[in-house]
């Protein structure tokens, strides 16, 4: 018996019949799929507490305490990458679409894999300094649909993988 935890970084409250975040630090909450074997078990909402002010640090500390063995994104910055693999939490980004057909991509293999996002600006301003220059070369696709390309956030800033 294999269970696993996939934290998928979401768009909204919709759960698996919402849609991946572009960026995993700052999508509006999570959707925390349990599976066993292959199958989805359940399936729970947990609001990003850095979503309106982006604290480094705080969702990965969250993730972890949700018992994530993998997490699914559109895209994530470097920082975060190497915190989940230093733990030991698989990291796929790439994804895109609704949640329920990338968990079952994932769960398939045909979505695997992960390409930080390439961060440009200076001056402490990060990834959000200028748009333009967060890219992402994506792992993996499941559907056509947009994944939050340079959107507006509650907090004002910009961003997204392109």
């Amino acid at each position: 018996m294999s269970t696993r935890t996939i934290v998928v970084a979401s768009e909204g409250t919709g759960g698996l019949d919402g849609f991946v975040s572009g960026h995993f630090g700052h999508c509006e909450s999570f959707t925390v799929v349990r599976t066993e074997d292959g199958r989805v078990l359940d399936a729970r909402v947990v609001e990003n507490p850095s979503n309106v002010e982006h604290r480094p640090g705080v969702v990965p500390n969250l993730v972890r305490q949700l018992g994530a063995n993998a997490v699914i994104a559109g895209g994530m910055g470097p920082v975060a990458v190497a915190a989940f693999e230093h733990h030991g939490i698989a990291v796929v980004t790439g994804a895109r679409g609704r949640i329920a057909d990338a968990v079952s991509a994932f769960l398939g293999g045909t979505l695997q894999g992960s390409a930080p996002c390439e961060e440009g600006g200076s001056g402490g301003g990060g990834h959000h300094a200028r748009r333009g220059q967060h890219r992402m070369r994506h792992a993996g696709a499941v559907s056509d649909r947009p994944h939050g390309l340079g959107r507006q956030h509650r907090h004002g800033k910009r961003h997204g993988c392109r």
